[in-house]
């Protein structure tokens, strides 16, 4: 169980910034970022027998700014470069349904500050066959 921190009367929580162009590209490159070190790691331990590990807030901040000085260096990148918590709390807004159109979030988070591409989005379905009474062969897709 945690504790409450005590706060002065005047203490008030920090607003979310207003949703913005920028917001939007830095959960882009949060998104891109967890795909590729989950994928790129999963590569390596599979060939070791081992299963995926989630991919860490230390790892995605590395991977976000390495992006990022890319980015710049070709003029790619008019945004302001933040810090990491700044950072950190995209993550966790990226793992977010509302900042999806249909809901679904790209990236979900694994365990507390680990986070992996969402399992949802590489379920299969599955196909059967079934014959109806009258003979006719149709597919039931689950």
């Amino acid at each position: 169980m945690s504790e409450r921190t005590v706060k002065l009367d005047a203490w008030r929580p920090q607003l979310r910034p207003a949703e913005t162009r920028e917001l939007a590209e830095y959960r882009r490159l949060i998104r891109e970022a967890v795909f590729g070190i989950f994928f790129r790691k999963k590569r390596i331990l599979e060939a070791k027998g081992m299963p995926a590990q989630p991919v860490s807030l230390g790892e995605i901040y590395l991977e976000v700014r390495s992006r990022i000085a890319e980015l710049q260096a070709c003029g790619e990148w008019p945004y302001h470069v933040h810090g990491k918590r700044w950072i950190d709390r995209r993550v966790n807004e990226s793992a977010t349904p509302k900042y999806y159109e249909d809901g679904v979030p790209r990236i979900v988070a694994a365990t507390a500050g680990m986070y992996e591409p969402n399992p949802a989005l590489f379920r299969t379905s599955e196909v059967m066959h079934h014959r109806m009474p009258d003979g006719k062969l149709v597919e039931c897709t689950t």
